[in-house]
């Protein structure tokens, strides 16, 4: 949905920006790392001091765009439509975050939380259908729903590990775990079929719960640049950017509130994640750091679908299911290393 999109974005927010990821101040040490070999000829060293161990905190405000949470699983029955149901919890919420960390010549380690500030989002739910019989190309339901996130909060650890390839080029290696969960509540929506009818679908209709666990390697570069000031101080402009792929656990839990008894579906997935991070920060004063922070992940995971309704007497599984999502979001950050 949104990956073309952000490829642009990408594109054109290389030529004056990087980013760390989600865990993003693993780069913002007292020693703002530059290149050695400009340490070496003694450029800006008088405002760097390149290896000194460092604690950090920040603080953090993410908006999230164009960003969505989905799964669909096939019909195990004849004529096997497939997918046989896709249901889309799109959602563009702020989120608060915290993250504390360590940083030294050697290694350097950061722990990451952040939650949602709002519920309501401004994008809607969709639920779609293709239950034809004799074409499984047909759309025969879809209903948009209004959507909110009851509850949304990440929780990351992260490391870096310094290699000899530092003595050329700021690049470390990166390796962390990450956990997220998103609670969606949708209500008040419409249904519309193949027939033309409009049902109105008033009140709360879906209760549903996502979580991902990461488990993730990639890697990080961080250039530094000592600006000139007419104040007498000498700000250092900072870009960073961090890429990471990981495997992906998946789980999801359905409650349809209208339907006939208790009707849950729980989808268990595994697959991947491709993650990039761009960042820019800059020095207000001495050990205060602020700027901002562009994110994307997209993950595809497959695996198994479970249907339950015990009032009904209804319990079986089966494979063919997906969960997918795309997270974009761009952050406003603060930052105190001391």
């Amino acid at each position: 949905m949104v990956a073309r999109s952000v490829w642009v974005m990408v594109l054109i927010l290389l030529w004056p920006v990087s980013s760390f990821c989600q865990s993003p101040s693993l780069y913002s040490r007292s020693g703002y790392p530059m290149f050695p070999s400009r340490l070496a000829s003694g450029y800006g060293t008088n405002q760097l001091t390149f290896w000194s161990p460092s604690f950090l905190t920040r603080l953090y405000v993410r908006k999230y765009f164009g960003s969505f949470t989905s799964y669909e699983f096939p019909d195990p029955f004849p004529p096997y439509n497939d997918p046989l149901s896709r249901l889309e919890f799109n959602f563009d919420q702020w989120f608060i975050g915290f993250n504390s960390g360590y940083n030294s010549a050697y290694w350097s380690m950061n722990v990451q939380g952040e939650i949602n500030l709002n519920q309501n989002s401004s994008l809607n739910m969709q639920d779609s259908d293709w239950d034809h019989p004799f074409n499984p190309n047909v759309k025969t339901i879809f209903s948009e729903s209004n959507n909110r996130l009851t509850k949304g909060w990440m929780a990351e650890v992260q490391f870096t590990i310094w290699t000899p390839i530092e003595e050329v080029i700021y690049i470390r290696p990166v390796l962390g775990y990450r956990y997220q969960v998103l609670d969606f509540t949708t209500h008040d929506g419409v249904q519309r079929d193949i027939s033309g009818a409009v049902i109105g679908l008033p009140g709360e209709s879906v209760e549903f719960e996502q979580r991902f666990q990461h488990f993730y390697l990639g890697g990080l570069f961080v250039y530094s640049y000592p600006l000139r000031s007419s104040l007498g101080l000498t700000p250092i402009f900072q870009l960073a950017f961090q890429t990471d792929c990981a495997i992906v656990a998946a789980k999801n839990e359905d409650l349809h509130l209208l339907r006939p008894g208790e009707r849950i579906t729980q989808e268990t997935t595994t697959g991947y994640c491709w993650h990039l991070c761009l960042e820019m920060t800059c020095t207000l004063i001495e050990s205060l750091r602020a700027g901002l922070e562009f994110d994307f992940k997209r993950m595809d995971t497959h695996g198994s679908h479970h249907l339950i309704n015990a009032p009904l007497g209804i319990d079986f599984s089966f494979d063919g299911a997906r969960v997918w999502s795309e997270q974009a979001s761009v952050s406003a950050i603060a930052e105190i290393t001391f």
